[in-house]
């Protein structure tokens, strides 16, 4: 083949590994897009799932709470079993500070706005003081005091108790949308990637073709 020939065919050759590289360069682009994307859906999936499980405890921790404020009424005519439940009564008020705090930063760092945890968490305080205001009002010799203590915070807890169930409920939809949205733009992102990888390798096919038919027609010339 002679020189001018070969000066021929040279743009062609430069074409197809040209587009041979390319092909390349979109299946490894790709691959880390869809490693990137996949790995930021998993970290905010467990990032969500951990607000969930501190909303929970949270929930268990409140439930506890109130329960011991009862105990604290049924059983809390002798010092000792006063004493008892009224100490795990703080314990659970404590872990549900605890859990408001920490779900407080959680969510900061999934950048929800629309959820007042420190709201939430004053209105617990809060109650915290009525149940104590209300406990210094009790006559213990009086078997109606306990009915009279209740009676002064009776409710308040209720609101409380779902407002902190809500949140829980919001982590859940939150990962439901997330794992919808993550199929819905990996779907997206592979018939865009599909269609590129097909219009490069049919361009790719066609360049080596002509390739191949230009050879052939030197060779023989």
């Amino acid at each position: 083949m002679s020189t001018p020939a070969r000066a021929h065919l040279l743009p062609v050759a430069a074409i197809v590994s040209l587009l041979v590289l390319l092909l390349g360069a979109t299946g490894l682009f790709t691959l880390s897009l869809t490693h990137t994307r996949a790995a930021a859906a998993v970290d905010r999936q467990n990032r969500l799932d951990a607000v969930r499980t501190t909303a929970l405890e949270t929930q268990v921790n409140f439930k506890t709470q109130v329960q011991e404020w009862k105990n604290i009424l049924l059983r809390g005519h002798r010092p000792d079993d006063f004493a008892r439940h009224l100490a795990s009564f703080e314990q659970r008020e404590a872990a549900v500070q605890a859990g408001l705090t920490s779900m407080k930063g959680q969510l900061a760092a999934l950048n929800f706005t629309d959820t007042d945890v420190e709201a939430l968490a004053a209105v617990h305080r809060t109650l915290g003081v009525d149940y104590r205001a209300a406990l210094a009002t009790w006559k213990r010799e009086d078997p109606s005091g306990a009915f009279l203590v209740d009676a002064a915070v009776r409710g308040r807890d209720r609101q409380l108790g779902t407002d902190v169930d809500a949140l829980a409920a919001t982590a859940a939809k939150a990962a439901a949308h997330d794992v919808r949205v993550a199929a819905e733009n990996a779907a997206s992102l592979y018939a865009a990637l599909r269609k590129a990888v097909f219009i490069i390798a049919t361009l790719a096919v066609l360049a080596a073709l002509w390739l191949v038919f230009l050879a052939t027609r030197t060779a023989r010339a």
